[in-house]
């Protein structure tokens, strides 16, 4: 499938965990089977204008917004929602592995080898 596809699955599903939506809640919603959404996520799937719109109300979005690729900006919204139900010390506790990853991305890692 194309670039449009894939944008559109990520961010469907991106919306979908900021909702703490499951593929069945969505699925549900959608009067779709629970693998067409996996599909749609996956970009493998070309959504019909009729499940574009029923996205865009499950997800409670315009249409154009399941377009934005504003990702980055959900995952961070996603890992707020994560963190929040996590103690002071537990919440400090990842404060301190991120600063460690970010300042020191060899050492932990995340960087590509050269």
């Amino acid at each position: 499938m194309g670039e449009a596809a894939t944008a559109l699955g990520r961010r469907v599903k991106s919306l979908r965990k900021l909702r703490s939506l499951t593929v069945a809640d969505l699925a549900l919603g959608l009067g779709v089977s629970e693998e067409w959404v996996r599909r749609i996520e996956a970009g493998t799937g070309r959504p019909s204008l009729e499940t574009i719109e029923a996205l865009s109300d499950q997800l409670g979005v315009p249409i154009s917004e399941l377009f934005e690729r504003t990702d980055d900006d959900l995952d961070a919204q996603i890992l707020r929602v994560d963190l929040a139900g996590l103690t002071g010390p537990e919440r400090d506790w990842v404060e301190q592995v991120v600063r460690l990853a970010v300042e020191h991305p060899r050492r932990t890692r995340l960087s590509p080898k050269d």
